[in-house]
């Protein structure tokens, strides 16, 4: 339930939920297009596939939690790929 500003009724955000345009830019657009590419080359089907379920998710989501374990996945997914330098794991989800 969202948190109300009281005096205001104004819907205060919470601060781990993002919408869909501003988590996609907590990736850089190099790591966006190595993502992308991947999505159509990479040797591994199976990866591809994998990919394609992730990017249908995000363009489904309402909003994205990155305190949700899916989201965690997903860009732990990315750098196990290589495709995000590990480090910028944490900074994503931050």
């Amino acid at each position: 339930m969202p948190t109300i500003e009281p005096g205001t009724g104004a819907v205060i955000p919470d601060p781990t939920t993002l919408t869909r345009l501003e988590f996609r830019w907590r990736y850089t657009l190099a790591e966006q297009i190595a993502i992308e590419v991947a999505t159509a080359t990479h040797a591994d089907e199976s990866v591809r596939a994998t990919l394609r379920v992730l990017a249908s998710s995000l363009s489904e989501a309402t909003a994205i939690d990155v305190t949700d374990p899916r989201t965690q996945q997903g860009v732990g997914y990315h750098a196990a790929l290589g495709l995000i330098a590990a480090e910028r794991v944490a900074e994503i989800l931050a």
